[in-house]
């Protein structure tokens, strides 16, 4: 979930008066304590992935012709 800057700066301003732990702060707002973590390093969202990407080609993803591995597909549907 995308919290709005509004939000964020809200959580670390009262975070900075009350001079409490991200722990207490993030129970207190009931989000968690990395999220705290990484807006007390930047506070902006970011705006995309920076990765490469992964083992599905992008020409069959586009076409929709991707294949699951057999054995994956198995276990998948086998699970209970």
């Amino acid at each position: 979930m995308t919290y709005s800057i509004d939000f964020r700066r809200k959580v670390l301003e009262i975070e900075r008066k009350e001079r409490i732990s991200f722990v207490e702060i993030a129970n207190r707002f009931d989000i968690s304590r990395a999220a705290v973590f990484r807006w007390s390093k930047r506070i902006e969202a970011k705006k995309g992935r920076n990765k490469p990407w992964t083992k599905i080609d992008k020409e069959e993803l586009y076409n929709g012709t991707v294949k699951l591995d057999r054995k994956k597909e198995e276990e998948r549907y086998n699970f209970q």
